[in-house]
């Protein structure tokens, strides 16, 4: 596979194009090749008894580390050379003056890349699937808030009954809030 990439991008005009860039591949799970912290990680996988490769995006390993996102489903390995030209082809397309893989995929997302590796359809899925959970998670977030803010003000309902209760016997309570 490595080779198979290596023959894809033998320019050296283009590479120097595309700057700093790394591609890690693992071929297992044991991430020997460290492919989650590769700009481009590659993992192989086995699905059926049958090997494919799990690309992920946006890995680092510098001073500001992160992990890949994973792209979408599995390729076949003849499939991977010609996702590589897509994503690279997509970052010099999109990319601001000289701006390096890391610095783009961290401006846009995986989105564009999704897109043209595996059509726009896809990556319009992923889109509004990304867009449902977090309006779920917006959802959830607003209903969490509003039990508090019932929370809160049955608390303080509770503070001004007691407060107004007190008073009614001529004592004096001061309430906590």
């Amino acid at each position: 596979l490595a080779q198979d990439i290596s023959r894809a991008f033998n320019d050296i005009d283009e590479l120097q194009r595309i700057g700093q860039f790394t591609i890690n591949i693992s071929g297992c799970m044991n991430a020997c090749g460290h492919h989650h912290v590769g700009h481009i990680g590659i993992l192989g996988v086995d699905k059926r008894g049958e090997e494919f490769f799990q690309l992920t995006l946006g890995g680092s390993s510098d001073q500001n580390a992160s992990l890949g996102d994973r792209l979408g489903p599995g390729l076949p390995q003849a499939d991977v050379p010609a996702a590589i030209r897509k994503i690279v082809d997509t970052y010099l397309e999109i990319r601001a003056d000289n701006e390096r893989f890391l610095d783009t995929y961290r401006r846009v997302g995986i989105e564009p890349f999704k897109g043209a590796v595996y059509g726009a359809a896809v990556g319009a899925i992923a889109g509004r699937r990304r867009g449902k959970q977090q309006q779920a998670q917006a959802q959830q977030q607003a209903q969490t808030q509003a039990q508090q803010a019932q929370q809160a003000t049955a608390a303080q309902m509770d503070g001004f009954r007691k407060a107004f209760s007190a008073c009614m016997e001529g004592k004096q309570y001061i309430a906590k809030f």
